[in-house]
């Protein structure tokens, strides 16, 4: 009998109508890194390590 109260457990019922109107998030402005400003970005990031497993022979 205890059994019965573990695990998922969920309950449909009737859901209300909701309105249309979504709310919009305005886009950011933004513009594209040069090379060099996406170089000195780059730089700042740790360097990828690789480990023995990163290449395998494939099938």
């Amino acid at each position: 009998m205890k059994d019965e109260n573990k695990g998922l457990r969920f309950r449909l019922s009737q859901g209300a109508e909701q309105s249309e109107s979504a709310v919009v998030s305005s886009v950011a402005p933004a513009s594209p890194l040069s090379d060099s400003e996406t170089q000195n970005v780059l730089k700042r990031l740790p360097p990828i390590k690789a480990t023995e497993t990163d290449e395998q022979d494939f099938a």
